[in-house]
């Protein structure tokens, strides 16, 4: 009955109550990107983004790293009405693969996203590193600004 990309590894009963949607503890999103440092392989171009410049690891972690715990995300969010934009980010970094020349996974972890959240983090990365960081986003008082390009560049 399932795609066969979808393996069922293990089953455990839930409570009535549970949603799958609401209920989950932390949500998971992997962007892959290539870089000027990247050997593309033409088989992957629809599951990866090219950015044109070299991205710079150690600021993108750093970036990322500046972010992480219980903040005020409106600057990365769309807003909507009656929504919070109170998440806890709980992981924000970026590893270049060993086992695919150049492709590098930047993997955002939260206890939930604000609507277009992930994609303004990933697509804010300019030169190795976030545009916005926590203390720029702490000096706006969390305030929107203007959104950043999407993930697909």
């Amino acid at each position: 009955m399932l795609d066969p990309d979808i393996a069922v590894r293990r089953v455990s009963p839930v409570p009535n109550a549970f949603d799958a949607r609401f209920s989950a503890l932390w949500r998971r999103y992997i962007y892959r990107l290539w870089d000027a440092d990247s050997r593309p392989d033409p088989l992957l171009r629809g599951h990866v983004v090219t950015v044109r410049e070299r991205l710079d690891l150690d600021a993108l972690n750093a970036a990322g790293a500046s972010l992480l715990g219980l903040r005020d995300f409106a600057a990365f969010c769309k807003r909507r009405e009656g929504a919070t934009t109170i998440r806890t980010l709980l992981d924000c970094h970026g590893v270049r693969l060993d086992d695919a020349p150049g492709t590098i996974e930047v993997t955002v972890r939260a206890d939930a996203f604000c609507h277009s959240m992930v994609r303004s983090l990933i697509g804010r990365t300019h030169r190795g590193g976030l545009r916005t960081t926590q203390p720029e986003l702490a000096r706006r008082g969390g305030r929107r600004h203007r959104p950043g390009p999407p993930a697909c560049w």
